[in-house]
């Protein structure tokens, strides 16, 4: 990931993430460089959609294991929640396209939800 200024607007990305939680744990962060390496250089305006597309294609992955309640799987399920938030976070620091990420972002969750649901029965939870 590229250094940024303290302060200055990220250009990409890779800066996006390196400038908003400097302190997120060793391994998180490199598992967050890890999955975001492909899309490190898109402009840092796309943040929002880049980081929900990763999570939710790393989410499929889990849920789509033979036994994705298992502990292994607890980091990638907090690489996860840390793109969603951080998606979100994006999204809040543009007003004007908030209402429409928030709400895309919500389907695309939704749906995979009720996908889950039709993978493990109607149990109520997931």
């Amino acid at each position: 990931m590229t250094a940024v200024l303290r302060g200055a607007s990220p250009a990409t990305v890779a800066d996006w993430l390196s400038q908003h939680d400097p302190m997120q744990p060793t391994a998180l962060r490199e598992r967050l460089q890890e999955l975001l390496v492909a899309d490190a250089g898109r402009p840092a305006a796309q943040v929002p959609e880049v980081f929900i597309r990763v999570g939710k294609r790393l989410l499929e992955q889990i849920v789509n294991t033979d036994e994705p309640g298992d502990r292994r799987n607890a980091a990638d399920l907090l690489a996860v929640d840390a793109l969603v938030t951080y998606a979100f976070q994006a999204a809040a620091e543009l007003p004007a396209e908030l209402d429409e990420k928030a709400g895309d972002t919500m389907i695309q969750l939704a749906e995979l939800s009720l996908g889950l649901r039709g993978l493990h029965g109607s149990q109520g939870s997931v």
